[in-house]
């Protein structure tokens, strides 16, 4: 079975209500109907953060890249742990 999907704003909404079966769908685009981008500029990767991550790592400034990454559950437990300290004590 093929269901049609229009792909409108950076989003792929179904044209009938639809539930899907499992946690991972593919959705295969013909190569006329899409462009496959150089994800290489002068021999570095493009950026994949968000215009919100950027912005963010730009106020942060050199701390945004001394700082650690870590999972975003990680990362509410630290901030808890931080309001705690600066509220409660």
């Amino acid at each position: 079975m093929q269901i049609e999907v229009i792909y409108r704003d950076g989003v792929f909404v179904p044209t009938v209500p639809l539930h899907v079966k499992r946690e991972r769908l593919s959705i295969f685009i013909s190569e006329d109907e899409a462009e496959i981008l150089d994800t290489k500029q002068k021999g570095k990767e493009t950026s994949t953060k968000t215009p919100l991550r950027q912005q963010l790592d730009h106020i942060l400034g050199p701390y945004a890249r001394s700082r650690a990454r870590l999972a975003s559950m990680e990362d509410k437990a630290h901030w808890h742990k931080h309001l705690e300290e600066k509220h409660l004590l």
